[in-house]
Parts: structure tokens; sequence; C-alpha cells
């Protein structure tokens, strides 16, 4: 049997802009339990988000 967890609207909205590598990275945090609350979480890709920017 295998769980699944739904990502909350807002912060697969906000992966979504992420690179692959970063998706994953996240999505499998998120599976993890690793965010306070959804919240969190999509702060948290914004901010990753705004380092690919000035990264690439």
């Amino acid at each position: 049997m295998t769980a699944t967890t739904n990502l909350p609207l807002g912060f697969a909205r906000e992966i979504a802009r992420l690179s692959p590598e970063n998706q994953n990275l996240l999505t499998a945090r998120w599976a993890r339990g690793g965010f306070k609350d959804a919240g969190h979480a999509e702060r948290y890709a914004k901010a990753i988000r705004r380092d690919e920017a000035t990264r690439f």
C-alpha cells in the first residue's frame, strides 16, 4: 500500500516554478513532514525561486 500526500494549492503553484531538482527536493521534504505548515512550505519555495532567479 502506498501513502498519498496532497500538496496545498499555493505550495504546488510555487514548486511548479522551480527547477526539477528543487521540485523533487521540496516534495520529498513535504512528504517527510519537514515543514511546520503549508505557509512555511510556500515561503520556502518562494525563497528558492528567488535564489534560482538570481543564479540563472
